[in-house]
């Protein structure tokens, strides 16, 4: 039964992306150095995941997997594809709420910001 669940957290994941996606997009057509300061980021941000390891309980490492914002999408899709439950429900929806309204904030910012990219890149 949690299969059927698995798409929905891979979809809030998708959400998120897009959400940090569409904020860095006007910045990073602005600077470019936000494209090359991104891989140095995404790199740490990988390991700094729980997308190769369960997350940590031990104190210092379990602050890491508890306030990272990703953490919950991941581990609830791990959950749901392994387990077929999710364990823990309210950060997950939390995060999900949290990447559904930054996404709807980030596509309102875009499309205000884009006429004054436009015109700045055409200067």
């Amino acid at each position: 039964m949690g299969l059927l669940y698995l798409p929905i957290a891979l979809l809030i994941s998708i959400i998120l992306g897009m959400a940090i996606g569409l904020f860095l997009t006007p910045i990073g057509t602005l600077y470019k150095d936000i494209g090359t300061g991104l891989t140095t980021v995404l790199r740490l941000w990988f390991f700094v995941t729980t997308v190769v390891y369960p997350a940590l309980k031990t104190f210092p490492y379990s602050l890491l997997s508890t306030w990272h914002p990703v953490s919950p999408i991941l581990v609830g899709a791990r959950d749901l594809a392994t387990k077929g439950v999710l364990s823990n429900f309210e950060p997950f929806f939390v995060v999900s709420c949290v990447s559904l309204f930054g996404l709807f904030v980030t596509w309102i910012i875009f499309k205000l910001t884009l006429p004054i990219i436009i015109e700045r890149m055409s200067a």
